[in-house]
């Protein structure tokens, strides 16, 4: 995948081969942003180059609000501690939100929430237990 500024810089140019933009790639992207921007902007940034992105692929509809900001939620929760490090020792340390994201938005989110088209657009709340 390159280095952190090849990666990014690729992404935002909507020229990084989907191949690397999978679920590892978008937590690479989260954790690359939330290092530049406070949490909110790095949530609209990423968000709105996310759809960018998929634009640019055809892949319009594929875009979720909920999963994404409750990832960069789960994420940020975690940068007092750990700012310093890349997003390998990241997941390294957590490698949950690479292995298991769905087990772990399980723990906040039923199905149905998360399967609500609302979810898809609009920031949706956790409806099982609030986000540390």
């Amino acid at each position: 995948m390159g280095t952190d500024r090849d990666f990014l810089a690729s992404f935002r140019a909507c020229s990084l081969p989907s191949s690397e933009f999978d679920h590892r790639g978008h937590i690479r992207a989260a954790w690359l942003y939330l290092a530049q921007w406070s949490p909110e902007e790095a949530t609209e940034r990423l968000s709105a180059d996310i759809r960018r992105y998929a634009s640019r692929l055809g892949a319009e509809g594929t875009f979720h609000r909920t999963i994404t900001e409750a990832m960069m939620r789960l994420l940020a929760s975690h940068l007092p501690e750990e700012a310093e490090l890349t997003w390998e020792a990241l997941i390294e340390r957590h490698p949950i939100v690479v292995e298991d994201a769905r087990g772990l938005l399980r723990h906040f989110y039923s199905e149905q929430r998360l399967s609500d088209p609302e979810a898809r657009t609009h920031f949706l709340p956790p409806d099982r237990n609030p986000f540390p």
